[in-house]
């Protein structure tokens, strides 16, 4: 059974012309742009980051990642192994990759962005 939320955003992206599940390369935007986000984060990745390397201490090994998305999609920051970050890579779901559903189409970051949830 697929999830109304998966379901829903699949007939989004129909809807503005995009396959949902498509793996194209899409473009990244540069370091210095990633930078200038994260100083727009300032105070948000103060708190967050040290969270973000507890739960990443959980999870080394394990093949799963933490990431933080700015308000717009955009990956800021990723925690990972380096074997992660390559299948990453091929994702389109690294730091600088803009995960908006319009963009990326059906994917976790631009639901919730989407939604709310």
């Amino acid at each position: 059974m697929i999830r109304p939320e998966i379901f829903e955003s699949w007939q989004r992206c129909y809807a503005m012309g995009m396959d949902p599940l498509s793996k194209e390369r899409l473009p990244l935007i540069s370091r210095e742009e990633i930078n200038e986000r994260l100083e727009k984060n300032k105070l948000l990745m103060s708190v967050v980051t040290p969270y973000m390397d507890s739960i990443y201490e959980m999870i080394k090994g394990s093949g799963f990642r933490v990431d933080f998305n700015d308000s717009e999609g955009y990956c800021l920051r990723s925690f990972c192994d380096k074997d992660t970050l390559e299948i990453c890579e091929k994702t389109n779901s690294f730091p600088g990759a803009n995960r908006r559903e319009s963009v990326a189409g059906t994917n976790s970051i631009g639901i919730a962005l989407l939604t709310g949830k």
